[in-house]
């Protein structure tokens, strides 16, 4: 039987925010990152969809928002991992194996 290892993820919030697997960056500066960001800096890691879309896309109408969010977070499983973001009713959540 084979093991398999997953990556160890950090997060960066000082300075240029990143996202590191392993040591090597996988994820810069942007709305995905400051997702990611938010996420860890709230109690037990969690935040609700609306508070999120409000914060990250105010700016656009609410279904633009909803849709938007739903985009970022499939790109943070595509890119990153399948279980970087995770959801609860309508929160989501980061990750345990974020540090």
């Amino acid at each position: 039987m084979c093991a398999v290892r997953s990556p160890l993820l950090h997060l960066t919030l000082f300075g240029r925010p990143v996202l590191r697997a392993d040591g090597v960056e996988i994820l810069g500066p942007g709305k995905p990152i400051f997702l990611l960001a938010y996420l860890a800096c709230q109690p037990r890691w969690r935040a609700g969809r609306g508070r999120l879309i409000d914060l990250l896309w105010g700016d656009v109408p609410p279904a633009r928002g909803r849709q938007t969010l739903r985009q970022t977070i499939l790109q943070l499983r595509r890119r990153v991992a399948a279980d970087l973001v995770l959801a609860d009713g309508d929160d989501l959540m980061l990750a345990p194996a974020v540090r």
